[in-house]
Formats: C-alpha cells, sequence, structure tokens
C-alpha cells in the first residue's frame, strides 16, 4: 500500500506489516479527509511510487527514528525512516 510519495506499507516474509517512510525524502502532502487540500503533485507523487512498487519484493535498511511528537490536538507516533 503507498499511502503518499514518502510513505508506504511493506510486507515481510512473515507477512507482518509495516509502515515505513523514506530517508531524506519530502514529497507533497495527502490529506486523506480532503482532497481538496492536498499538495500540488501530491497524489502524482503517490501513483508514480505505487506503478513502480505495487507487488515487488524491495530491501529495505533502517536508517533512523524520530521520536513521538504531541502538539496540542496533533498526535504523532514514532516514525521510523528507511532507506529502500
Amino acid at each position: 500500500d503507498v499511502r503518499s510519495g514518502s510513505r508506504l506499507t511493506v510486507e515481510s516474509d512473515d507477512l507482518t506489516s509495516y509502515d515505513i517512510f523514506f530517508s531524506s525524502v519530502i514529497a507533497p502532502k495527502l490529506n486523506p479527509k480532503n482532497s481538496k487540500e492536498d499538495e500540488p503533485c501530491g497524489f502524482e507523487a503517490r501513483e508514480f511510487l505505487r506503478k513502480k512498487l505495487i507487488g515487488k519484493k524491495v530491501r529495505v535498511a533502517f536508517d533512523y527514528e524520530k521520536p513521538a511528537r504531541a502538539d496540542g490536538e496533533d498526535h504523532q507516533p514514532p516514525r521510523k525512516f528507511y532507506s529502500v
């Protein structure tokens, strides 16, 4: 599953799914609740990645982790960044 131009879900050999973020990539943001608030070219970035990666085996290498963040209403869990 490709969530954006910088985030995707991969499945390991034991069928466990993981959300991963690309290291050093800043892609246009997509708003899943309101597509009118997407940044320009966000949809195109996601579709490019989807066409390249869906159904393919990839190798991922862990690079770093950003700690959890809680800014007012916006709480983000820790995010792990990988090279693919």
